[in-house]
């Protein structure tokens, strides 16, 4: 595998000499694409600049246009490097699949490549399938973590708890739950042969629009890595959105009988449901938006409801147990602020239903 150096100014024996003190972030192929949704989400959102390319024959050939429009003459290939000074981020981005059979001679290739590198820490972000979540995993924080077997797991694991993280549960005394299409398996055992700590970052997600999970993710990451503790004594938390716009919408919010609540503005990219938690907006979401209850039910205007985006089949699957359904019900995980939106009302049930925490009895708002 080559490393390419896209900066002229800059020498491999410099950029290695970077790499040594700093945080490799990197994507694997997984379901819904939640790694390198998050990945894009970073690299536009921490500044950063593109410093190279890496050459492997196991990928796919792909190139196109940049795709954070900040250079016209830039153009995007398969496998991208860029860093992140401020942070002292490392993040490589994959924009292609791994050719068929190939997977395991580009995951020893990869590895060999970071061994090279000498990165003081590692982070792989990873998805698995929803659909085969345990039972304990079907309500709360959707995200995950497995660490490899080294002198610090312990220490790491802690900090990670205490960010809001929590360790992926075994299917049995023996084994992980298993993670489709990755090769973090591979780098697990790796890193762990070598006494060398790996972070793997799990996300359960379905196939469809990620977004949301790929921003809780971020959000997440940036808990763990404190992006903002360099800055100032600011002890506000940088947020991350899946717009590189910050045009604030404008929402009202009725009560069950059509009467305003509260008005209030959120950024393009956020949630109905982050924006009422911001707010203090009674709307529960009990499941923290993975599409487990119905709690975040609300009730658009028939002028707004057709410029959003159609409901999945598990966000139908979830709305046919709301109380008070109606023809314009969505959840409010599943919207997102967009331009089209503002100015939107939004109301709320009379009641919510959650059969998993209050045992059928709807709660009044």
């Amino acid at each position: 595998m080559d490393f390419i150096i896209a900066e002229e100014n800059k020498t491999k024996e410099e950029l290695l000499n970077i790499f040594k003190n700093s945080t490799l972030i990197l994507p694997s192929i997984n379901i819904g694409n939640i790694g390198q949704i998050t990945m894009d989400l970073l690299i536009s959102s921490l500044e950063c600049r593109l410093i190279g390319y890496l050459d492997s024959h196991h990928i796919l050939p792909f190139i196109g246009n940049d795709p954070f429009l900040l250079n016209q003459g830039q153009i995007c290939l398969n496998l991208e490097i860029f860093y992140c000074e401020k942070y002292n981020l490392v993040l490589l981005q994959q924009r292609a699949a791994i050719k068929k059979n190939r997977n395991n001679q580009f995951s020893k290739c990869l590895f060999n490549w970071i061994e090279e590198c000498v990165f003081k820490q590692i982070i792989l972000l990873a998805s698995s399938d929803a659909s085969k979540r345990l039972d304990i995993q079907l309500s709360g924080s959707q995200q995950r973590f497995i660490i490899s077997n080294c002198d610090h797991s312990k220490d790491i694991s802690l900090q990670l708890i205490n960010s809001g993280w929590q360790q992926l549960e075994k299917i049995d005394e023996q084994s992980f739950l298993f993670i489709p299409g990755s090769f973090a398996d591979f780098f697990i055992n790796q890193f762990s042969n070598n006494n060398k700590p790996l972070i793997v970052l799990i996300c359960f997600c379905f196939e469809g629009d990620n977004r949301m999970d790929s921003i809780a993710t971020a959000n997440k990451l940036n808990l763990y890595l404190n992006f903002n503790n360099n800055n100032n004594n600011n002890n506000n938390n940088k947020q991350f959105y899946s717009s590189s716009t910050q045009k604030q919408i404008t929402i009202n919010w009725l009560n069950a009988k059509g009467e305003s609540i509260k008005t209030v503005s959120g950024p393009v990219g956020m949630s109905i449901l982050e924006l009422a938690h911001k707010n203090e907006i009674d709307l529960e979401g009990a499941c923290e938006s993975s599409l487990a209850c119905s709690t975040c039910h609300v009730i658009l205007d028939e002028e707004f409801y057709d410029k959003v985006p159609e409901p999945t089949d598990q966000e139908n699957d979830m709305l046919d147990l709301a109380f008070g359904l109606t023809q314009t019900s969505r959840l409010g995980c599943q919207l997102i602020l967009s331009e089209e939106l503002d100015g939107m009302n939004l109301r709320l049930p009379a009641a919510t239903r959650n059969f998993a925490v209050d045992g059928y009895k709807p709660k009044p708002h």
